[in-house]
């Protein structure tokens, strides 16, 4: 009788592992598809010089996909903008731990 105890629990305990890595396996791509649609962006930005309409449609992009995009603009002494900060927040998480934290993503375009 104990050997059943036993083996039912090593089941339920090794099914309860698979879920949870399950889990971290999915917040782990989830991480690596944020960073290649901030990578993606960061190239966009610089292809276009920086164009308002480019960064517009980027912002809409991310939105669509759960990401918040902030593209912060540095100027020169003659008001060219010449590099800007593209800061991409998305969450990571583990809904069957129920891990849930915001994550950024930050880097420049030159």
């Amino acid at each position: 009788m104990s050997q059943i105890f036993k083996s039912y629990l090593g089941i339920f305990l090794l099914f309860l592992s698979v879920a949870v890595l399950i889990g971290i396996v999915d917040a782990n791509l989830t991480s690596d598809t944020a960073g290649d649609f901030h990578s993606a962006v960061i190239n966009e930005i610089e292809e276009s010089n920086f164009a308002d309409s480019v960064i517009a449609e980027c912002k809409t992009s991310a939105e669509n996909l759960g990401y918040t995009l902030e593209v912060n603009p540095v100027t020169n002494e003659d008001g060219n903008v010449v590099m800007a900060e593209v800061v991409l927040n998305y969450d990571y998480q583990i809904p069957f731990l129920g891990v849930k934290q915001p994550h950024q993503k930050v880097n420049y375009a030159h």
